[in-house]
């Protein structure tokens, strides 16, 4: 329901509103210092995965190392090399087939007040690189994606502050497509934002949204409804979905519920509530 965007802070404020807490996922997550264990399960196919994580600081920057329950060990270093304004990442995963695409080089570079450059390549998403620039609130940006096929993305965007943004995006091989969102915040407690988009000769898909902090309990609500168009094989079809999450502090645990409920679905196609549900556990 997202573009991939290469400049997160662009879409951060929509993303999480429209999307945190609403995960289609039954999970429990225990983290202790440096460490961290969890366990998941889709609601959609029932598949569990299971993955621990460790990290640390060294030399050269921070290394952290996670092994998944189907034998994949992923490794990242995050560094800052004596250069102001310059971070690295290096990601990299060895598996039961050696190494897989998911090892990636990262480079970005900030001067505060002036823009910030950023680049990457793996095997997995190919090459990626980033400018923005502008004066707080107002950021402009722009994108280009070239893919491990040769298929290049071109992406262009503006942002006030998080809370009004504008991304069309131009692929290579598809129409181009328009992203326009708005989160604003009327009260301390409440957030409500929308969100549409626009693919060029194609229905619009749309989405409005609203979170609600109960401060006192350590409660926030979340509701939203998602409107748009899907492929099948046998062509497109109109949905809609509502989605409610609820998400609770208890000390130094945080518990998620959330259900969604199909408004509009092919007459084929099952109109049952997902349940979902997830324990985080933070032992200090």
């Amino acid at each position: 329901t997202m573009p991939f965007v290469p400049v997160p802070q662009f879409s951060a404020a929509v993303q999480s509103l429209m999307s945190d807490g609403f995960e289609s996922v039954r999970g429990l997550a225990i983290s202790k210092g440096r460490y961290n264990l969890r366990l998941m399960q889709n609601v959609e196919d029932g598949a569990v995965a299971a993955f621990g994580s460790a990290s640390r600081d060294t030399r050269f920057g921070n290394v952290e190392a996670a092994l998944t329950s189907d034998g994949m060990l992923c490794t990242t270093l995050a560094a800052e090399p004596p250069v102001k304004g310059l971070a690295l990442r290096v990601d990299s995963a060895v598996g039961l087939q050696g190494v897989l695409p998911l090892a990636g080089l990262e480079a970005m570079y900030s001067r505060e007040g002036v823009c910030t450059l950023a680049g990457s390549v793996s095997p997995a998403a190919g090459l990626v690189a980033s400018a923005t620039t502008g004066v707080e609130p107002f950021m402009v940006g722009g994108a280009a994606l070239v893919q491990p096929d040769g298929r290049r993305n071109v992406l262009f965007g503006a942002t006030l502050g998080g809370a009004i943004t504008g991304i069309l995006t131009l692929p290579q091989d598809a129409p181009s497509l328009l992203h326009l969102s708005m989160v604003m915040q009327p009260l301390p407690e409440l957030m409500v934002g929308g969100m549409v988009e626009k693919q060029q000769g194609a229905p619009a898909t749309t989405a409005a949204g609203a979170a609600y902090a109960i401060e006192p309990w350590g409660l926030t609500l979340k509701g939203m409804v998602l409107s748009g168009t899907a492929e099948r094989p046998d062509g497109s079809y109109a949905f809609s979905v509502a989605k409610l999450a609820a998400l609770k502090a208890v000390d130094q645990v945080q518990l998620g519920a959330s259900v969604e409920v199909p408004l509009k679905v092919p007459a084929d196609s099952s109109s049952a509530p997902k349940l979902g549900w997830t324990m985080s556990i933070n032992l200090g």
